[in-house]
């Protein structure tokens, strides 16, 4: 494989990307602008409260779709590794690493007897992230109906939120998708379409079970609520006022920058994102702005820490004797 092909130039790129970007915004509005002039412990303590609670109702969230799969994993087992994936996803340059990890602890730890186990736990990670994006996407329109001054920002809303759902359409109907699925097995290399349409299989089995996959996705409603309400939380703890209403307006926007693959976890195009969606706010500072974005990373950061704790015990735990998963892809 050639030298420029490897995942860790793409790595490296990324993290070149989010250097310059960041050092560009802060170049813009000027380093002491970044600078916040007073910090309130007690609302940066509560960002990180309430972005743990998230983590962990995500990891009730991912359990219910490994049900749905028909995936049965203690809880146990599933929370030490939704966290772990957080951690690996937050402080590894890529941002796809624990998500790796989330598919091997699935195949590690599932019945043997279960077939596809890999495919049907790959199928959950990624319905967990349309979930969380699509629950986004939703709150971000509904916000719109009352920020008329800012009605311009309905027809993105509408557009990403359509691509939603043409994408959920895509993946989770069966005629549909086994046109799609024709087309797929037609165009890409055998091994990639296997993989495409056993993921396909996946999502289809998961609308089967609609009852418990509605009940997921009124657990993404809160997760993602209160992964909003950190922002807010950030915001007041370092004396930026700006209405809650426009958290809910602008922060779901603000990830989907985040989500484009070309950056270090979304740093970066977050700032940059949040700097012109915020500052269309009459007395928005820019520089509050981008210090409010850059401690909620810092929060989610922070949040994520415990993955560490329990990745060592896992290590510790397992003596060694098992394979290490390969985290070099992403």
């Amino acid at each position: 494989m050639s030298w420029w092909r490897s995942p860790w130039v793409s790595r490296v790129l990324k993290l070149v990307v989010s250097v310059v970007l960041i050092g560009g915004i802060v170049w813009q509005v000027g380093p002491d602008a970044v600078l916040p002039t007073s910090f309130s412990w007690w609302y940066g303590i509560a960002a990180v409260a309430v972005f743990v609670l998230s983590n962990l109702l995500g990891a009730f969230q991912w359990n219910l779709l490994l049900n749905i799969a028909g995936i049965e994993l203690p809880k146990r087992v599933v929370t030490r590794a939704y966290f772990i994936s957080l951690f690996f996803n937050n402080f590894l340059i890529g941002n796809v690493g624990g998500d790796v990890l989330r598919a091997f602890e699935v195949r590690k730890n599932a019945s043997p007897g279960l077939t596809h186990t890999t495919a049907s736990g790959v199928a959950t990670i990624v319905m967990d992230r349309f979930l969380g994006f699509f629950t986004m996407m939703i709150f971000a329109g509904a916000a719109a109906l009352f920020t008329e001054e800012h009605s311009e920002f309905g027809a993105l809303i509408a557009g990403v939120l359509g691509g939603f759902v043409v994408l959920g359409v895509l993946i989770t109907s069966r005629r549909i998708g086994t046109r799609v699925d024709a087309c797929v097995v037609g165009l890409l290399p055998e091994r990639v379409s296997r993989t495409l349409t056993g993921l396909r299989a996946g999502f289809v089995a998961m609308r089967a079970r609609w009852v418990v996959l509605g009940m997921a996705a009124a657990v993404s409603v809160l997760v993602q609520g209160l992964r909003i309400y950190v922002h807010y939380l950030c915001a007041l703890s370092i004396g930026v006022d700006i209405p809650l209403i426009y958290f809910w307006t602008f922060i779901p926007l603000i990830g989907v920058a985040a989500a484009i693959p070309i950056s270090s976890g979304g740093l970066g195009p977050r700032e940059w994102a949040a700097k012109w969606l915020f500052t269309t706010l009459p007395g928005v500072a820019a520089g509050g702005v981008v210090a409010m974005e850059l401690l909620a990373h810092m929060t989610a950061l922070a949040s994520s820490l415990p993955g560490a704790v329990a990745f060592v015990l896992r290590r510790e735990s397992t003596h060694a004797t098992e394979p290490s998963p390969d985290l070099s892809t992403g």
